[in-house]
């Protein structure tokens, strides 16, 4: 082979090198940094949440949204997703695409160190604070987020530092009566899910994190110092969750709690 012919073969494999690359290659960063979020100042009374007891939680859904380092909010946190519409599967459809759709591989994060609020639609003058949680997409393939009407399953777990360090819920799944308004959102390779969950004011501090239910898949963020008050672990003996545990604790532990255990339910 001489130096003519050298010289083009190497220049057609770096060519068919780069090229493979290139076609490996994604169009979105793959890598997800919790982003800074801005909301619209508001004159209304915002409090932290301060129950007695285990309480019912409806973690609020706000939309989908591309890796970005910076989300500007509106002051009802209304916002479109990236893809509108037609990234939504309603219940007859969300079934049917589970062989090609997954709902393991996210990546769930919680910034407690952000604060937002919330006014429910009715109650202008009067609202509640919040922090992020965020469900990742940071693999290579679409994965379908599954929620009802406005809501996720999700729940807050805290450690129980007079029962052995042990994880059990400050919160569980809100009674809902109605069958309908499930559906399925297909998260793209480079996209997050955005919700809420209500933040505590109490005397103690212990570690703290969100557990959410995708599906046959469960998640738990990442832990963090927390603020809330040990009554929370407390079951109200004349409460509905009382009654469904004493019911038929297994059922109970994983339609309402997500399999996480309540205190004394062990």
């Amino acid at each position: 082979m001489n130096k003519s012919t050298c010289f083009i073969f190497i220049l057609l494999l770096f060519n068919s090198c780069n090229q493979r690359g290139k076609n490996n290659s994604t169009d979105h960063n793959p890598f997800f940094k919790v982003p800074v979020i801005i909301q619209s100042p508001t004159e209304a009374t915002i409090e932290f949440f301060n129950p007695g007891f285990v309480e019912q939680t409806w973690p609020r859904y706000l939309g989908k949204y591309k890796f970005t380092d910076t989300l500007k909010l509106s002051q009802n946190l209304e916002t479109a997703d990236t893809s509108g519409w037609k990234d939504k599967l309603w219940k007859s459809s969300l079934f049917n695409n589970t062989d090609s759709f997954q709902t393991d591989g996210f990546q769930i994060v919680a910034d407690y160190e952000a604060t937002l609020y919330y006014i429910y639609r009715g109650f202008q003058s009067k609202g509640n604070y919040y922090y992020p949680v965020y469900a990742v997409n940071e693999t290579s393939h679409t994965k379908i987020f599954i929620a009802k009407d406005s809501y996720v399953f999700a729940l807050q777990e805290a450690c129980d530092t007079n029962n052995y360090d042990r994880w059990e819920p400050i919160e569980g799944r809100g009674f809902d009566f109605c069958g309908s308004g499930y559906f399925g959102l297909k998260v793209h390779p480079g996209e997050f899910v955005l919700f809420l969950v209500p933040k505590y004011q109490g005397p103690e501090k212990t570690l703290m994190r969100v557990r959410l239910q995708l599906g046959d898949n469960i998640y738990t963020s990442n832990s963090f110092q927390g603020k809330m008050s040990y009554n929370q672990f407390s079951i109200k003996k004349d409460s509905g969750f009382y009654e469904e545990l004493k019911k038929n604790k297994a059922s109970a532990i994983q339609w309402i709690f997500y399999g996480s255990i309540p205190k004394d339910f062990d």
